[in-house]
């Protein structure tokens, strides 16, 4: 037990010593997600009002962000990089704070990779799903193990790129990535 704990703080000190975001760690109930936050996510519908695809991966990766916040947009490429990469383990859900659906189609303009089948995006205009998950700032990133019943959160502009942050997620979860 030490151990792990150990290693949860070595991360988050290297992870902020070098600019990434910090990383906290938590454990879920055993067996199935109790997670009413989870629950409220596959109600939600798509930027274009289709209902949330089913989930066919063992990890979930759900990014609060906006067009409007630097450091989403900072983050953007290569989180989409990583969830490409990765995309036999990682469902990417990107739940923009954005006022209108406009703001984020231009967005999408820019990225459109953030179109592709591994990521889902959804408006989250009246910010229930980031109250819920108490966001405070953005991005604002959890990473949930559907399997392990366990998830990660990492708060701030997080480059996805950094091997430390693919080695974080690697020890945590115990996944071999891509």
């Amino acid at each position: 037990m030490k151990e792990t704990y150990k290693m949860k703080w070595i991360l988050i000190i290297i992870l902020i010593s070098s600019g990434g975001a910090g990383i906290w760690f938590y454990s879920q109930r055993p067996k199935h997600f109790q997670d009413a936050r989870l629950e409220q996510i596959f109600q939600m519908r798509d930027l274009y009002n289709n209902p949330m695809k089913p989930i066919d991966t063992d990890f979930i990766i759900i990014n609060f962000w906006a067009t409007w916040c630097p450091p989403c947009v900072e983050e953007t490429p290569s989180l989409i990089r990583f969830t490409e990469k990765n995309k036999k383990y990682f469902t990417l859900l990107a739940y923009s704070q954005d006022s209108t659906k406009q703001e984020i189609e231009s967005f999408i303009k820019t990225f459109p990779s953030l179109k592709s089948k591994s990521a889902t995006i959804i408006h989250d205009d009246s910010q229930n799903l980031a109250r819920a998950f108490f966001v405070n700032k953005l991005p604002e990133t959890f990473i949930y193990s559907v399997k392990q019943n366990k998830y990660m959160q990492l708060s701030g502009s997080t480059d996805w790129d950094r091997p430390e942050v693919a080695a974080a997620i690697k020890k945590y979860f115990q996944v071999n990535l891509d």
